[in-house]
């Protein structure tokens, strides 16, 4: 885990990953059936009365299989939210926030100079 973001009502795990190539289908089922089940094992624990959100971060995208995986977990999981973006969803996310310093660790950490 990455980022821990705790809002008043939500708590948000993010994974990043600053590859300049896809995250394959392997890490994603590892991520997902031993890195969140613990993490959300931690969180409940925790943050028992807060709603929790797992988003998965890739500035080199993701392969085609892992992209299958992803999309079926968004739909499916109910006991928490779900999310991953690529590079482009990254950027179009900073531009919302309107933040200049969290534009900058993007810039400087993972997009270098794409942001």
């Amino acid at each position: 885990m990455d980022v821990l973001a705790i809002t008043e009502n939500e708590v948000c795990a993010v994974e990043c990953k600053g590859y300049n190539y896809p995250v394959d289908i392997d890490y994603i089922e590892e991520y997902l059936s031993k890195k969140v089940k613990e993490i959300r094992g931690w969180l409940s624990s925790r943050y028992p009365e807060k709603r929790q959100r797992f988003e998965i971060w890739s500035t080199g995208g993701f392969t085609k299989e892992a992209v299958r995986l992803l999309k079926e977990t968004k739909s499916k999981v109910r006991k928490y939210d779900f999310d991953y973006l690529s590079q482009t969803e990254i950027k179009e996310r900073a531009n919302r926030l309107n933040s200049d310093k969290f534009k900058e660790i993007l810039r400087d950490y993972f997009l270098k100079e794409l942001v």
